[in-house]
């Protein structure tokens, strides 16, 4: 059986769309690029195609990924992109999102950033120190990531237990 995402019609300021749901997988990156796509007004034109798979009641994760993988290719970012990994890629998306924040406010760089940045789509996270607070959590946590930051964590687990 073919995975596939229900389509629902909403108003942004007045103006309808139609969106792509969540499945029973939980969080879907996949989504949340196609539903940027979708409702970003700056996006409208490299999305005709994805607005019109939209208009279905139900789209498939196949017809969901070629459409991406024909927008991305056609993007000006999408110039030199290796067309196996992105139908490699894409796919995955729809179970959710590996990467590695930092707690500046940004991401440690890897192939599902590239993704991103092949759409021109920026994806933000909450974990910021807050330096107006305490600007010295924020001098020594902020250069870490989430990984290395629990290797330190870890490291320093061990020291204290001999």
């Amino acid at each position: 059986m073919s995975l596939s995402f229900a389509t629902k019609s909403i108003q942004v300021n007045g103006t309808p769309c139609r969106i792509l749901l969540q499945n029973d997988n939980g969080p879907c990156a996949l989504l949340a690029l196609a539903n940027t796509l979708l409702l970003a007004p700056r996006y409208a034109a490299e999305a005709r195609e994805l607005t019109n798979l939209a208009q279905q009641s139900t789209v498939k994760l196949e017809d969901l990924v070629q459409v991406l993988a024909n927008i991305a290719i056609m993007s000006p970012n999408g110039a030199n992109t290796d067309v196996n990994q992105l139908f490699q890629i894409l796919p995955q998306l729809h179970t959710g999102l590996n990467v590695n924040p930092i707690f500046n406010g940004s991401f440690e760089d890897g192939i599902e950033m590239a993704i991103f940045r092949l759409y021109n789509v920026g994806i933000v996270h909450g974990w910021i120190i807050d330096g107006d607070n305490d600007p010295i959590a924020q001098e020594h946590v902020s250069k870490y990531s989430y990984e290395n930051a629990q290797k330190i964590l870890l490291q320093s687990y061990d020291i204290q237990n001999g």
